[in-house]
C-alpha cells in the first residue's frame, strides 16, 4: 500500500511508481516456510504471500517448548529455486516477548471469522467458542468479548454535575460553518427556486449554509460548506451582493462558480438547466 496526500502535487504518479517498480521485480516467488524440526504450530498466515523490496512478509506462531535452530523460507525467483535461512531463538519466558501473545491470537481470529464465511451448525458454534475463549485469554475486542469500563474515581461534592464543553481540532480541510451551519443573527439570502441558502462567514466568503433535499442545488452537487465565489463571471463580496446578482438575473440562465471544502477551485456550474 501507499498513502498519497490530497495536497501532495505529483504524489499519486510517485506512488504508482513505487507499485510498479516494486511488482516488477519480485524478491521470492510461490513463498513457503519450512520450520526445520522446532517445535511450531499454528503458523498464520498458511499461505505465504510473494515477498517483494519494501513490502516485508510477517509470520507468526506457537511454540510447545524452548528451542533453537533455522527456519527456512523456500522460493523461486528468476526460476531458479533458493532457500533463505533465518537462525530464531525460542526462549522459554522472555518478558519483554509478553504481547506477542496477543499479536497472535489477533491473527488465529482473523482467520477463524474467514472459516465462519463457510460454515455452519456445530462448527460455526465450535468456531464461535474459539473466538471467545482467544479473546478472554488475551484481553481482545472481538465478535464475543469486549471491555467493561468500571469508574471508582472519588466524587467530591453533592451538588449536580457541570457539563464542560471541551473544544477540539477541526480535521484539515473541514470548515466549521460546513459541519454546524451558519450561526444565528448573520446576513444570509435563500434561493428558493434553487432550493439554496448562503450566509457570510469568516474572511468575507459566502458560504453555503444549507441545500434542500432533492433541489436543483442539490441536484448540480452543491452541499453545506462550499464556498460561492462568482456569479456570471463576476466576484461575489456577502450575501447582500449575491443577493442583488441573483435578483438581477431573473428569468434567464444563471452560472455560479464555487470552491469546496478543501480548498479546491472548482468549475462553474449553470443552475439553470437544472
Amino acid at each position: 500500500s501507499e498513502v498519497v496526500l490530497p495536497d501532495d502535487e505529483g504524489a499519486a504518479l510517485a506512488a504508482a511508481d513505487r507499485l510498479i517498480a516494486r511488482f516488477d521485480a519480485p524478491l521470492l516467488l510461490n513463498l513457503t516456510l519450512d520450520v526445520n524440526g522446532l517445535p511450531l504450530e499454528d503458523v498464520y498466515p498458511r499461505r505465504l504471500p510473494d515477498l517483494y523490496a519494501g513490502q516485508p512478509v510477517v509470520v507468526t506462531g506457537r511454540y510447545s517448548g524452548p528451542a533453537s535452530g533455522t527456519l527456512l523460507f523456500r522460493g523461486t525467483v528468476g526460476g531458479r529455486e533458493i532457500s533463505v535461512p533465518v537462525a530464531v531463538d525460542l526462549p522459554a519466558v522472555r518478558a519483554e516477548n509478553a504481547s506477542l501473545g496477543a499479536l497472535w491470537a489477533r491473527t488465529r481470529i482473523d482467520q477463524i471469522e474467514t472459516a465462519l464465511l463457510g460454515s455452519d451448525g456445530a462448527s460455526r458454534a465450535a468456531h464461535l467458542v474459539e473466538i471467545e475463549t482467544l479473546g478472554l485469554e488475551h484481553s481482545l475486542i472481538t465478535r464475543r468479548t469486549s471491555f467493561v469500563a468500571v469508574d471508582d474515581s472519588r466524587v467530591v461534592g453533592t451538588g449536580p454535575p457541570i457539563r464542560l464543553l471541551q473544544p477540539v481540532e477541526l480535521p484539515r480541510h473541514v470548515r466549521y460553518w460546513g459541519v454546524v451551519g451558519a450561526p444565528r443573527g448573520v446576513c444570509g439570502a435563500v434561493v428558493h427556486g434553487w432550493g439554496l441558502t448562503v450566509a457570510d462567514a469568516e474572511r468575507g466568503e459566502l458560504m453555503i449554509a444549507s441545500v434542500a433535499r432533492r433541489s436543483a442545488a442539490a441536484r448540480a452537487g452543491l452541499y453545506r460548506g462550499f464556498v460561492i465565489t462568482t456569479v456570471d463571471g463576476r466576484a461575489v463580496h456577502g450575501a447582500r451582493h449575491f443577493r442583488a446578482l441573483v435578483e438581477r438575473a431573473a428569468g434567464r440562465e444563471v452560472t455560479i462558480g464555487y470552491r469546496n471544502g478543501a480548498g479546491e477551485e472548482v468549475r462553474a456550474i449553470d443552475l439553470a438547466r437544472w
